[in-house]
């Protein structure tokens, strides 16, 4: 409103002099300079308007710009939120996800080993029971089920070790290609 202060001064100046004009002296004697006065009375009302207009407009499109720029920061933090919480609940279902699998193991781990085990104690028993040929079939395939499932749970583990690595990037939308350290190649 301090804006518009020195045009409201200005214009209630020039309206009290015409006001003092007409009630002192009129029009009667000198009517071209009562007229003029009524005139430049109009001509400075309608400019007064114009700059009230264009200071109007200069505070709208201020007001505008700065209710711009507060959606934007609101959309930003409102889009910052969202990818925070998607990134959480990323990160939870990927933990259920990696407990579900880690227990899956863990039961074929038992389950395998209960098989191993009974297989070699069969083995066992048969060469004590002079089922020399078959029971040492037997101890050679438990053995081999015994190693090859080894092998895999290294691989398991060393893929699992090379994606979980943290010196790793994060793959980006961009990349297409996974980078991998030289150490692990």
């Amino acid at each position: 409103m301090i804006r518009f202060f020195p045009g409201i001064l200005i214009l209630q100046a020039v309206t009290a002099g015409l006001s003092y004009l007409i009630i002192t002296g009129g029009p009667s004697t000198e009517n071209h300079l009562f007229f003029a006065i009524i005139s430049l009375d109009i001509a400075f009302i309608l400019l007064m308007a114009l700059w009230f207009s264009a200071i109007a407009r200069q505070n709208n499109f201020a007001a505008m710009e700065s209710l711009k720029e507060a959606h934007a920061k609101e959309r930003e933090k409102l889009r910052v939120n969202a990818e925070r919480q998607k990134n959480r609940l990323a990160n939870k279902k990927h933990k259920e996800i990696l407990k579900e699998t880690k227990q899956a193991y863990a039961m074929a781990n038992i389950k395998v080993g209960t098989v191993i085990t009974g297989l070699v104690a069969l083995g066992g028993v048969l060469l004590y029971s002079q089922f020399i040929t078959f029971g040492s079939i037997l101890l050679t395939a438990g053995g081999g089920c015994l190693l090859g499932y080894l092998a895999r749970a290294k691989q398991e583990t060393l893929f699992r070790f090379r994606r979980n690595e943290p010196s790793l990037p994060e793959p980006s939308p961009e990349a297409t290609v996974k980078q991998v350290p030289k150490k692990l190649i």
